[in-house]
């Protein structure tokens, strides 16, 4: 018997008169023991399936037709008391935006403690002890300590392992993991699936994956449903669907996959947006952003077609033929600008940012966090440094020191021949001009109070009325934006549309150097790539230069020509691209390449523990010395000095002083 089944579920939305068919039809069982993942794009109605299951829909939400059991009981005739016993100890759930979902003025460990309260019946001392076990489960360094602290002092990352361990706390027999790991760096992610996946073992639990990350559904699920505009369009094995997707959707999903064996080419898009979802569909939903649609398509919805490894509907495939042959591209080959030594463009040199820590009644001065901590590097004209490493590394703040938006403590910025540090406010300004970032959240960095017209406006000082007229249509037609779009405000926009906004005010003034922040990692594949390729395109334009930070290593193979591995605030490797991904020398490293989910990758890999040192107390010697499987007496002793083992190849690791050819600066 299946643990958890849904049978042509509809749930609806009334939005000022429209009904909006958020899920409309779908049906699926997950067995014992089972990941089944839920795969699509944002706006598809992935969450609002989730959220139907435990019945907590918003207001304007109902449940229309269909029924959801579990164990074979309905869950849709159960009262609301009858509920409250099924969620969180028989079915738990780890929602997607943590900062939402954690009630800010409670402690973590008390939030924890209400789920035990309600359904396991500890007591105080028992209860404390099993909230600091789940806390340190997930990876939350000095547990004991933290469970007192409140979720603003998380990091966004930290807060999603604090609702893991909300989720677990009961040890349901089914998890609801809406993209439970989006926020957080391969190394904590490999560290919290492998948690699920033990923990799956030794309960029999199943798992419901809510994701749009195709390496993470290739090393957990074992079966995986393609979902697109409230409905499934294709069910399958994991070995069969990543062998041979079959709707041109799913197709499309994997064409939109940044890589290394594609940095020479725009990555394929899917064209439009997910279609609203208060109309009324005749034919296929995919048939407007669809390269093989006919006539069929649009007036006929498809039925469910056996493509000879997955089911699928597709009128591609109906009387048995054989479905897509090719993918159509929709863009052109990208031009890559050649990767030959250039002339600098910036220069940092032992910048170091150090932020102090007070404590007592007259907040003295206890002690420093080395948030960045004397690192350099340079950046040539039109190329591409991605900056990478986990959370709490100081990738961040060291964009936001070259740009001194936070005072350096020392060191020099050295951009264009010219040095930036020490500058007065008017000259800074100046400078200012030529170097621009783009934050990563698009949404929190634009006013919503203001159109996006007063918002580039912001950025074009000294330009007169008639110039602006005249350059905001044609930014936002350069990042892929209608002229209409400067009349409206920020929340009307997809995350997609606001990073092109956030781009287009960063080209506002014409810089030279643009430090990405994340730019993508909110983002479905599709829209990714729609980024990636008009990041790309700007650059061959303009000769940009960007400072890329990012933890997401496919985006680092497709897009950087040099790389530089941050940890506890200093660069620990840097090189060419391709060296460092093809032979990564530093242990760190070869744990952030081995971290990364992978589509090639069908059994995840080994992960040990990863717990970050606290950056305010690092340890002595090589800070990673705690973490490394290489650790030897000296690395507790010394902190390594940098080690050149090719032309622009560096390393700073013990395990490197004998054998190497010479030392970098």
């Amino acid at each position: 018997m299946n643990l958890l089944e849904l049978e042509n579920l509809r749930t609806f939305l009334e939005n000022n008169g429209n009904t909006v068919r958020a899920v409309d039809g779908v049906s699926f069982s997950i067995g014992k023991g089972e990941t089944f993942a839920l795969l699509g794009e944002s706006g598809c109605g992935k969450s609002m399936t989730s959220l139907s299951i435990l019945r907590l829909l918003p207001d304007a939400g109902r449940i229309a037709d269909g029924d959801v059991f579990f164990q074979g009981s309905s869950l849709l005739s159960l009262p609301e008391k009858g509920m409250r016993d099924i969620r969180g100890k028989k079915i738990g759930i780890i929602f997607q935006e943590p900062g939402l979902s954690l009630n800010p003025v409670l402690k973590v460990g008390d939030q924890i403690g209400e789920v035990l309260v309600r359904h396991a019946h500890l007591d105080r001392a028992a209860r404390k002890r099993r909230i600091v076990e789940l806390l340190d489960q997930v990876g939350i360094p000095d547990p004991e300590l933290r469970a007192g602290d409140y979720p603003f002092q998380f990091s966004g990352g930290m807060k999603q392992r604090v609702l893991i361990a909300m989720a677990l706390a009961a040890e349901p027999d089914v998890l609801i993991a809406d993209e439970p790991t989006t926020a957080l760096d391969v190394t904590i992610q490999a560290q919290i699936l492998d948690l699920l996946r033990s923990l799956q073992k030794k309960l029999g639990m199943a798992i419901l994956l809510i994701t749009h990350d195709l390496g993470v559904v290739s090393e957990m699920a074992n079966r995986v449903a393609v979902m697109y505009a409230g409905e499934i369009v294709e069910t399958a094995s994991r070995d069969a669907f990543f062998a041979r997707p079959a709707h041109p959707y799913s197709r499309k999903l994997f064409a939109s996959l940044p890589g290394r064996e594609k940095r020479g080419e725009a990555l394929d898009m899917i064209r439009g947006v997910v279609p609203s979802l208060s109309r009324k569909f005749s034919g296929c939903r995919f048939a407007e952003r669809c390269d093989h649609a006919f006539d069929l398509c649009r007036d006929v919805s498809p039925i469910w077609h056996d493509s000879g490894g997955s089911l699928v509907r597709c009128h591609l495939y109906a009387d048995g033929k054989p479905g897509p042959t090719e993918e159509k591209k929709d863009v052109a080959q990208a031009v890559s600008r050649p990767d030959v030594p250039g002339e600098i463009l910036l220069s940092v040199r032992d910048l170091s940012v150090h932020f102090p820590i007070h404590k007592g009644l007259f907040k003295r001065v206890a002690g420093r966090v080395a948030a960045v901590d004397g690192v350099s590097f340079s950046i040539e004209k039109g190329k591409t440094l991605a900056l990478v490493g986990e959370s709490g590394c100081g990738k961040t703040t060291l964009g936001k020191a070259i740009l001194q938006l936070l005072a350096p403590t020392s060191g020099s910025v050295n951009y264009d021949g010219k040095e930036i540090t020490g500058l007065d406010r008017q000259s800074l300004k100046r400078a200012r001009q030529g170097l621009q970032i783009i934050f990563q959240d698009p949404y929190a960095s634009l006013n919503p109070r203001m159109r996006i017209r007063e918002i580039m406006e912001e950025g074009m000082p000294g330009m007169g009325s008639e110039e602006r007229n005249a350059r905001i249509p044609s930014l936002l037609e350069e990042v892929g934006l209608s002229e209409d779009a400067q009349y409206r405000y920020p929340h009307e926009f997809s995350g997609g549309q606001r990073q092109r906004i956030a781009i287009a005010r960063a080209l506002a003034v014409n810089p030279r150097l643009i430090v990405c922040d994340e730019p993508t990692s909110a983002l479905d594949v599709s829209v990714q790539a729609q980024i990636l390729n008009l990041l790309k395109r700007l650059q061959a334009d303009h000769g940009l230069s960007f400072l890329f930070i990012t933890h997401n290593i496919s985006v680092v193979e497709y897009l950087a020509h040099e790389v530089a591995v941050m940890y506890l605030g200093r660069i620990v490797e840097k090189g060419k691209a391709e060296d460092i991904l093809a032979a990564p020398a530093h242990p760190y490293t070869q744990a952030l390449l081995a971290a990364v989910p992978s589509i090639a990758r069908r059994t995840p890999q080994a992960m040990a523990r990863f717990d970050l040192p606290s950056p305010a107390d690092p340890p002595a010697g090589c800070h990673y010395h705690l973490r490394c499987p290489n650790s030897m007496p000296q690395c507790e002793i010394r902190y390594p000095e940098s080690i050149r083992l090719g032309e622009s190849h560096q390393v700073r690791c013990h395990l490197y002083g004998k054998d190497s050819a010479g030392s970098g600066d």
